[in-house]
């Protein structure tokens, strides 16, 4: 487990899947298809219980530009800047169980803010990075940070 510390916020773009987790794909071509273009975005995935304890998944790409999100009228939601716990996937297409695995990890960390979604950043078609929003109230002690986030570009180009 990795902790990192997002310095700005993220304006998203988002479409929510129809089922989870088997609309997650046609929620990602929604969206792709929405967008003017898919270069210089970063996707994400954002995922949450709803009050019945069934996951709800939102597709989510960040804004090109400032503003962007209002003009196409779709769902928005902004990932906030702070510190969050996270695990790096390499190749998780073949190892799509360790995306659930490394959430179950990082949400029993006495540490989460449990009212934020969790976050699947994929920093390209092969690697996501799973994140869950650590609660000020309930850190103990200094964030170590081995990588710095702090812009929505690739994190591979931050890190």
């Amino acid at each position: 487990m990795e902790t990192c510390r997002l310095k700005e916020d993220i304006r998203v773009f988002c479409d929510p899947a129809r089922s989870f987790p088997y609309g997650i794909a046609g929620a990602f071509a929604a969206l792709e298809k929405l967008l003017p273009n898919r270069h210089n975005r970063v996707f994400f995935g954002l995922s949450r219980k709803n009050a019945q304890g069934m996951v709800t998944y939102q597709a989510a790409a960040s804004e090109a530009h400032r503003g962007e999100t209002a003009k196409h009228g779709c769902d928005t939601f902004v990932i906030p800047c702070g510190e969050y716990l996270a695990k790096t996937i390499p190749d998780w297409r073949t190892r799509e169980n360790s995306v659930a695995r490394a959430f179950a990890l990082l949400l029993a960390d006495p540490r989460v803010d449990t009212q934020f979604p969790t976050v699947e950043w994929y920093e390209d078609c092969d690697t996501v990075t799973c994140m869950v929003r650590m609660d000020p109230a309930k850190k103990e002690g200094p964030v170590t940070e081995p990588f710095q986030c702090i812009n929505h570009t690739k994190m591979s180009e931050l890190c």
